[in-house]
């Protein structure tokens, strides 16, 4: 998956504002994510092994704790109720926004979920009117 994000942001012509880099789920983050302090993060396709979930929410809370103003977005296709649990347990831990817009009927239909994770404390700051600047 690596190569094809690495070829979908020449395409876009981004490569000045993004970067395509593996995070292995529970061990540290790599020197290249630390240095960068990604603002945006998409993660696709996550909850597929509900084992490595504890694994997966380390890797979130490590990113907020480098930046804690990033949004993740997180999209899956619901194929198990515990793709869900995974949800469940984000909401523990981080502030969870579902993401709608014109096409969310077709996504529902197609078990499609999208949602936005940001860290409690920012999340809690612009609901008290604090701004943050994202650069693009």
């Amino acid at each position: 998956m690596l190569e094809l994000m690495q070829h979908n942001i020449r395409l876009n012509e981004v490569e000045s504002r993004a970067s395509a880099l593996v995070l292995n789920w529970g061990e540290p983050l790599p020197e290249a994510v630390v240095r960068q302090r990604p603002n945006v993060v998409l993660a696709a396709e996550c909850v597929y092994f509900e084992p490595a979930f504890p694994l997966l929410m380390q890797t979130l809370k490590d990113l907020f704790a480098l930046n804690d103003e990033a949004a993740v977005y997180f999209c899956f296709k619901k194929r198990r109720r515990a793709d869900m649990q995974f949800v469940k347990m984000a909401r523990k831990a981080f502030a969870v926004d579902d993401m709608f817009d014109e096409d969310r009927p077709v996504f529902s239909r197609q078990a499609l979920f999208l949602f936005r994770f940001r860290s409690k404390t920012a999340a809690s700051g612009e609901a008290n009117g604090a701004s943050w600047i994202h650069e693009s």
